[in-house]
């Protein structure tokens, strides 16, 4: 089933959900996810939406949950960001080179990893898109300032990323395996 635009903002939504819920504690959903579909987590996190805001879709009425090409997107980006999580936050911290990657918040750290795995691994998502996707995510989950951070990071990531890989011989990764601090 081939996702469209709303599918994809729904399905990016999820994915960010999932993966935090992972990230947060690796066991939140050991059944992978049909165990995360059955939990509702779309109607618990809406509990903590502000006056005025609303999912990008209805999380009892049709949304991802539910089925269709939102939900087949989340599990591909999500499983996409899991396979590659290693090179994606290497290029997260070598983008970061400035900043302690335990600086980064949590959200972020995985909203970014979501923005890069579309740019790397979606080619029908032309990076642009997938930085302003990610700065919408940010707006909406992130911290006040997280939308600019994650659309300087990733642009920087956009513009870099040929210059590294032709200083590493086709290799952009860094030679430090560190980790962002959260895991």
């Amino acid at each position: 089933m081939t996702a469209n635009r709303s599918d994809r903002m729904a399905g990016r939504e999820a994915a960010l959900l999932y993966l935090f819920g992972l990230d947060f504690d690796g066991d939140a959903w050991p059944g992978g996810f049909p165990e995360f579909w059955k939990s509702d987590p779309l109607k618990t996190a809406g509990e903590s939406l502000g006056e005025g805001e609303e999912f990008a879709f209805s999380p009892s009425g049709g949304g991802p949950a539910r089925g269709g090409g939102a939900r087949d997107y989340a599990e591909r980006l999500a499983g996409a960001v899991l396979q590659d999580r290693e090179a994606l936050d290497a290029l997260i911290r070598r983008a970061v080179d400035k900043w302690a990657p335990d600086r980064v918040g949590r959200v972020e750290w995985i909203i970014l990893r979501i923005g890069l795995c579309e740019m790397r691994s979606m080619p029908d998502v032309p990076p642009q898109v997938a930085i302003n996707e990610a700065v919408n995510l940010a707006k909406r989950f992130g911290a006040a300032e997280s939308s600019r951070f994650v659309n300087g990071v990733l642009d920087r990531i956009r513009i870099a990323l040929p210059e590294w890989e032709k200083e590493s011989g086709g290799d952009a990764l860094p030679e430090t395996p560190e980790s962002p601090g959260h895991d």
